[in-house]
């Protein structure tokens, strides 16, 4: 038995050999892992709604009751799928309320993408594709920010690659195609209900292959869609048809799409809308190839541009990697715009589809200049690399691209108003957001880690704020300084 096992396990020759012949993707997701896991359980990112998703799952794993429902969605009338809160309850069971643990495991997540990322390109595109589009990945900034955090929108780039897969597999026309495609878009959808529309790549594959949708297609959709959205399907059953999931979103769907023309609701087209929403597209967008950085932007925009203009003159010859690539960044960008006014947590389909293309455009580009190409990646990571540092990995900064207190810094300020009230303390705010009962979630999470008693109705009052608060100005309060926030409390 031993001598089997030695023949299974890889050689140190065979293992340098790997790394030797793939040293450059290697060295991608290395630093990928760097940039995602650097000093994390200082500077991780924790908001009030992943700290919310955090004790949701802690609550399920200590009452012993598997949730049917995640996170509210934009729409507070739908829920996310409950596989991040189950993913969460597996973490929790295992290491019990450690922030470390759930951030490293999420960053974790966010390194399969670049792997995956290099996988599909290699295997459906090219292979310098491949390498450019994982740099590009690897050192995005808000994909780095992403990777950061536990939060639902984590695992959407990783999940997206695996529906690629999947649309692929259908493409070659193997056994069970559909069915594989159709749980994998359910999947997608588990973690952010807004990717609905990436399930019409579906149709269009069975079309572009004209395979004739006879019963075994249709049967295989149906038993992906009864098992991917078993757990909604429950919840409805269980449930009154007013909280109903499933129906209702479809109908919602509806709702939107013909309020787009004014006769219901009131969510038609306006030139207003279409133009917040480029507002919202050149914020984030921006953001994933650069920190803020306006001439990087506007170069990865051009290439972006560049890059859909060749797709279009070779259009004829594209490999179907890139061509359904490029058929999901327009279902996504098409639905948007329909939803409208798309927030930052819609974005995260972006970071593996556009690093996809604008990895291709550049191969393209620079078909015959290798060395300028690998001098331009080399430069763009080297300046992505200085300025995340320089936001100090996007938490405790005073920059508009920040997620605010750190980790530590939410941890002195939750000691530093445990120690002044003995345990006995009441959190309040000023803050518009404050009036949502999860606002404090992220500071309860590190108050239960650390062995501080929870917040209540009773004790010394403290107000946290965000810096110029108007309440420096009362009389009679004290204020404790930390790097993003302030702490008031008044003197007795």
């Amino acid at each position: 038995m031993a001598s089997i096992n030695k023949q299974k396990l890889p050689s140190l020759a065979q293992w340098q050999k790997f790394i030797k012949d793939n040293w450059v993707i290697t060295l991608i997701i290395i630093f990928a892992a760097l940039m995602r896991s650097w000093d994390i359980s200082s500077r991780g990112i924790l908001f009030s709604d992943a700290a919310k998703d955090l004790l949701m799952a802690k609550q399920a794993v200590e009452s012993q009751n598997i949730p049917l429902l995640g996170i509210p969605s934009s729409v507070p009338r739908f829920h996310q799928g409950p596989l991040t809160i189950w993913l969460e309850m597996i973490i929790y069971s295992a290491f019990g309320q450690n922030t470390f643990a759930f951030s490293i495991i999420f960053a974790f997540l966010g390194i399969l993408a670049v792997i995956a990322v290099y996988e599909y390109a290699v295997v459906f595109i090219n292979k310098k594709t491949a390498l450019i589009s994982s740099a590009l990945l690897a050192f995005s900034p808000l994909a780095i920010a992403h990777s950061r955090v536990p939060y639902h929108t984590n695992p959407i780039p990783f999940v997206v690659m695996i529906y690629l897969f999947a649309l692929q597999y259908l493409w070659k026309n193997k056994r069970l195609g559909v069915f594989g495609a159709g749980l994998a878009w359910i999947l997608i959808m588990q973690f952010e209900l807004t990717l609905f529309s990436l399930g019409l790549l579906i149709p269009y594959i069975l079309w572009r292959k004209k395979i004739k949708i006879d019963i075994s297609i249709i049967s295989q959709f149906c038993a992906a869609l009864l098992l991917g959205l078993l757990p909604q399907i429950i919840h409805d059953l269980t449930s009154s048809f007013s909280q109903s999931q499933i129906g209702g979103f479809i109908l919602w769907i509806g709702y939107r799409i013909t309020s787009l023309t004014g006769l219901v609701g009131n969510h038609q087209f306006s030139v207003s809308g279409v133009i917040g929403t480029f507002a919202i597209y050149g914020k984030y967008i921006g953001r994933i190839f650069s920190t803020q950085n306006n001439l990087i932007s506007l170069v990865f925009f051009g290439l972006l541009l560049t890059s859909l203009v060749l797709a279009f003159m070779r259009r004829r010859s594209l490999k179907i990697g890139l061509e359904i690539t490029i058929a999901a960044l327009i279902l996504l960008t098409l639905s948007y715009f329909v939803h409208g006014t798309p927030s930052e947590a819609y974005f995260p389909p972006y970071f593996p589809l556009l690093s996809l293309l604008i990895g291709w455009g550049l191969s393209q580009i620079f078909h015959k200049k290798e060395i300028l190409l690998k001098i331009f990646i080399g430069i763009w990571a080297l300046i992505n690399i200085s300025s995340i540092f320089k936001h100090n990995f996007f938490v405790s900064n005073v920059q508009d691209f920040s997620y605010n207190p750190s980790v530590q810094e939410q941890r002195q300020i939750i000691k530093t108003i445990d120690r002044l009230s003995e345990g006995r303390f009441q959190l309040l705010t000023t803050h518009p957001a404050g009036k949502f009962p999860s606002y404090f979630d992220n500071l309860r999470w590190l108050a239960g880690e650390l062995g501080i008693p929870k917040d209540g109705r009773e004790g010394m009052v403290f107000y946290i704020e965000p810096k110029n608060s108007s309440l420096s100005g009362y009389p009679n309060i004290t204020k404790i300084e930390f790097t993003t926030y302030d702490v008031y409390h008044p003197r007795y």
